[in-house]
């Protein structure tokens, strides 16, 4: 439901808007004033601009560590959702749904997996995944940024490429011997953020927290995103 109201509000990028400049010295030749030739007029011509809204590609990235789950996540799918449903109304609109956390198995892994692409997937595909898919674990920031950098699609002049974030809090991982936390983590995704913006995408990121007593988590949560 809210995903056909946010649809109906973007409709609008669908349109395009014709403008038309006559009586100029230079363009093309307008028909009807042709006549005014035999009087000594020059202004016979026109140009015609069309503005209209550039294509879209947006990639969603939602945290899917174990403290994300209940309200946060709630209200996280419910956001994503609606901005899934409205791109499929909306013509110039792409959108991409990735979820990261690690893996349950022994290894433990920093796992990240393109579970929707509307330029393949039809709306049917996101709600099967959403509704199986758990959280579990923690969150490995910047090493799943790294790792499907290369399936972003960069900004072009015909295309804006957007990168939203949805998240709870820092970097964190553990496992085969490897620490990823704290500030060096932090520095780390900011890297990754910054090669993003350097390819020409704008970064959304949102912190998703429930209490007051999460500041280093914000601080640490800045430094990561801006």
């Amino acid at each position: 439901a809210l995903g056909k109201l946010l649809g109906n509000k973007l409709s609008i990028r669908s349109e395009s808007r014709d403008t038309v400049y006559n009586r100029l010295n230079t363009g093309k030749i307008d028909r009807r004033l042709i006549s005014g030739l035999g009087y000594g007029s020059e202004s016979v011509f026109f140009n015609k601009e069309v503005d209209q809204y550039k294509k879209v590609n947006l990639h969603i990235s939602l945290d899917y560590s174990g403290s994300m789950s209940g309200n946060r996540l709630e209200k996280t799918i419910v956001a994503t959702t609606a901005i899934v449903k409205a791109a499929t109304m909306a013509r110039n609109i792409n959108v991409q749904v990735s979820i990261r956390s690690t893996d349950r198995g022994t290894g433990c892994r920093p796992v990240i997996a393109l579970i929707y692409d509307s330029r393949r997937d039809g709306l049917k595909h996101y709600c099967y995944m959403m509704e199986r898919l758990v959280t579990a674990n923690t969150t490995p920031e910047g090493l799943c940024f790294e790792a499907i950098m290369k399936n972003f699609v960069p900004s072009t002049k015909d295309v804006d490429s957007y990168f939203l974030n949805f998240s709870d809090g820092e970097p964190g991982y553990a496992g085969q011997g490897f620490s990823y936390q704290g500030e060096p983590a932090a520095i780390h995704t900011a890297n990754q953020i910054k090669r993003m913006k350097e390819n020409g995408m704008n970064v959304l990121s949102y912190f998703i927290n429930e209490s007051s007593g999460a500041s280093y988590s914000w601080n640490i949560f800045k430094k990561c995103y801006g």
